[in-house]
């Protein structure tokens, strides 16, 4: 499989995105974007582009007579050129007497023009109608994911601790940390038998970062994570809801949800103004126990 580069990528990604590309050309781009984020999150946001022109403005097949239209009179806009569009060799365009032109092989510079200018305008006044749907409209149907989902699937592919960014056994120091670096004040719990780790500034979902607060249970070789996140910045997030039995279940402090996610138990709690999320191979009403705070003995 042919390895490209960035340009190449960027140039094959509206292809990929219309399903224009060839197998091999496809397979080549998958690869690349594995290990280029920047190209990932354009070809992401394109396809995010592509779904909602889709699901906003229908579209219909054009007759094979609009094609030849369309051929005819854009050769007519320069009667002296004679224009053959390799692409079309199947439909050429009609002249007035009802035959064909004789074709050279080539689109004049002048007619190439003309041709991207219009293609141009209309891209522009594409993205300019996204644009506004995008901010006025507020029954667009973007595709969203759900916290407890993401979280356990950050659990289960990290598949144990992951280096923290501020690694500390004390949670006063790592509340500091968190207020000091992001402005954001959080409760980190206590779990019983366990020992804090520290914290990591995980990338969440496509540029939404979150504290993960690790914790290690040595007698056990497990790892615990839990995701702390202002219910503000999830509210005004368009891609990301939470659990709706979770949030209507967590209304006071010692409220928690437990949502089986494949093999595992995702335990959700609200303190404050604040959503934890915790993950580990433990069962989730166990885990529950466990968090001194929620006081729950199962």
């Amino acid at each position: 499989m042919t390895r490209l580069t960035k340009q190449q990528a960027l140039d094959f990604l509206p292809s990929v995105v219309d399903q224009e590309a060839s197998e091999d050309e496809k397979l080549a781009f998958l690869s690349f974007i594995e290990k280029n984020e920047d190209v990932r999150k354009q070809y992401e946001s394109a396809l995010r582009v592509k779904k909602l022109i889709s699901s906003r403005c229908p579209t219909a097949t054009a007759p094979e007579r609009l094609k030849k239209e369309i051929l005819s009179v854009l050769v007519h806009m320069n009667p002296e050129d004679q224009v053959q569009f390799s692409k079309y060799r199947d439909c050429p365009p009609e002249t007035s007497s009802g035959g064909t032109l004789a074709g050279t092989s080539s689109i004049t510079g002048s007619l190439l023009l003309r041709y991207l200018s219009a293609t141009a305008v209309i891209l522009v006044i594409t993205l300019l109608i996204v644009d506004l749907l995008d901010r006025t409209s507020s029954h667009i149907p973007y595709e969203t994911y759900v916290v407890e989902q993401f979280a356990a699937e950050h659990f289960m592919k990290a598949g144990g601790l992951i280096d923290p960014h501020f690694a500390t056994q004390s949670t006063q120091e790592a509340e500091k940390f968190i207020i000091d670096q992001y402005g954001l004040e959080v409760i980190i719990p206590e779990i019983r038998g366990t020992q804090f780790a520290g914290v990591v500034m995980a990338d969440f979902y496509d540029g939404f970062e979150v504290p993960l607060l690790e914790y290690e249970q040595p007698a056990e070789n497990e790892t615990i994570y839990i995701f702390a996140f202002n219910v503000n910045d999830l509210e005004t997030n368009r891609f990301l809801q939470r659990d709706e039995q979770a949030v209507n279940t967590c209304k006071l402090q010692n409220d928690f949800y437990v949502l089986e996610v494949g093999d595992h138990h995702v335990v959700s709690w609200l303190w404050q103004d604040k959503w934890y999320t915790a993950i580990s191979n433990f069962n989730g009403y166990d885990l529950a126990s466990l968090v001194e705070p929620l006081n729950y003995t199962p």
